[in-house]
């Protein structure tokens, strides 16, 4: 790993970390049911603390690696805005995708068909053909009907 991926990974990383600090502190906040020992923030806890697990892992991969010599590690001249870009418009879309969800602007499953769309596109290195922006948009349909099913049918907790 050189120099410039160990900084991506660390940026990465500390922004997972970040983002499953605020789920966990929003899922604690949630409150507990009658009928449900737990509560029902406790999943959304537990994948927080997957998430910043996770997330620690990254960071410490990335710091404990060993990268090529320092004559090695200059990035070719312009790879490295396009991918500050990209990296900052994803955490553009992802904070817009929360405020969707949290605001009930959208139906659950419009919002993550918009987004899994908007993420699928952003990660591609070139323009998409029809045939992958239909695969991208049927995905991001299943997704959000399937995420939606788990969450109101086995879980009992209502997303808006």
């Amino acid at each position: 790993m050189n120099r410039e991926q160990r900084h991506w990974s660390i940026c990465l990383g500390v922004m997972m970390l970040a983002l499953g600090g605020v789920l966990g502190y929003a899922s604690a906040r949630i409150p507990a049911g009658v009928f449900d020992p737990i509560g029902s923030g406790s999943f959304p806890l537990f994948l927080s603390i997957l998430l910043m697990v996770l997330a620690a892992g990254t960071i410490l991969q990335a710091v404990a690696s060993q990268g090529p010599p320092a004559a090695q590690e200059a990035p070719p001249p312009g790879k490295a805005g396009v991918r500050a870009a990209r990296l900052l418009a994803l955490a553009a879309l992802t904070m817009a995708y929360c405020a969707s969800i949290a605001s009930a602007l959208l139906p659950f499953e419009v919002s993550t068909f918009l987004f899994v769309l908007a993420v699928g596109s952003l990660l591609q290195r070139r323009v998409l053909r029809a045939s992958e922006v239909l695969r991208l948009g049927l995905l991001g349909l299943v997704v959000g009907i399937a995420v939606k099913a788990v969450f109101t049918r086995i879980l009992y907790l209502n997303l808006p």
